[in-house]
């Protein structure tokens, strides 16, 4: 019971806090610009820890409100920052909650160019951010060389550039709605440059099938469709990783989202992940994760 009552709790706090505080803050800009971006991070909860080599989970949680600015004067330009924060309550006695990713990030974002034939806005941005766990332990245990999860100090700051291509074509299946190309580099410390994998580079795709005809949503003046979208993350960690040759698959990330969106409340979404590799989770990243999870994700909630 215990369990169920905090997911239920966590849930509405995602949902309305985020929703609270990105609505409070958030610019109108002209249309282009709120195109940008549906492959960043939405607020999102895991239940449980799914199936595979993680321990045992009551729920992950991101949590990832926005908050766009535009200025009129400089219409192909916008600004969105990200105070984002994962964290994973474990599922042992008092449910502690160890070392929380904490991963604010703003992005500075211009607007290429309209496709007049085809629609597709075509957006380059740069993404400078941090990562860190909030802790003050020594990296590795006391004596050794294994890594300090329980409480060792974990900070990187790191900048991305990028270029997205966005797909507005309303047909039943779009095979590619987004697509990204980025490069990213974090500044570690030199104790953990030979094992993070400092430099990598990623691609993104979304693909969108429409199950249905427009109907009317909960939330929005604007009627919606139910839909299914597939979110696709590729990424290759180059330099340094901890017992790795120049191509081995311990420098690959893969992800694969499953969501689906029903009309009425197209902002939420229930979505199944598989996910390949380097541990996301702040100073774990030493572990290769294989797992298959469920959840659901909240965007840009109104009440009004």
């Amino acid at each position: 019971m215990h369990k169920i009552v905090s997911i239920i709790l966590l849930s509405f706090f995602v949902a309305i806090a985020g929703n609270a505080v990105a609505q409070s803050v958030e610019q109108r800009s002209v249309a282009p610009m709120s195109a940008f971006s549906p492959l960043e991070p939405a607020s999102y909860i895991l239940l449980g820890e799914g199936y595979g080599n993680i321990e045992p989970l009551v729920y992950e949680v991101g949590f990832a409100p926005q908050f766009r600015i535009a200025a009129n004067r400089f219409p192909n330009f916008g600004f969105i920052f990200t105070p984002n924060f994962v964290l994973r309550m474990r599922d042992q006695f008092s449910h502690p909650i160890r070392t929380p990713s904490y991963m604010p990030k703003g992005t500075l974002f211009y607007h290429v160019e309209n496709d007049e034939v085809t629609g597709v806005d075509r957006f380059a941005f740069l993404t400078i951010g941090h990562h860190s766990n909030g802790q003050e332990g020594s990296f590795f245990e006391a004596d050794s060389l294994t890594i300090n999860t329980f409480n060792g100090s974990f900070s990187s700051n790191y900048a991305s550039l990028g270029y997205e291509w966005i797909s507005p074509n309303k047909r039943t299946f779009n095979p590619t709605s987004n697509f990204r190309l980025s490069s990213t580099f974090y500044f570690v410390n030199k104790i953990i440059r030979s094992m993070y994998g400092p430099l990598r580079f990623q691609a993104d795709l979304q693909s969108t099938l429409y199950l249905t005809g427009e109907k009317n949503n909960f939330f929005r003046p604007e009627k919606t469709r139910a839909a299914l979208v597939g979110k696709m993350n590729v990424t290759w960690l180059a330099m340094g990783v901890k017992n790795a040759e120049p191509i081995d698959l311990k420098r690959l990330v893969f992800s694969y989202t499953l969501s689906y969106q029903p009309s009425f409340i197209s902002d939420v979404a229930f979505f199944t992940r598989f996910y390949y590799g380097q541990d996301y989770y702040n100073i774990n990243f030493e572990r290769t994760l294989k797992v298959l999870q469920f959840g659901f994700s909240v965007r840009n909630i109104s009440f009004r």
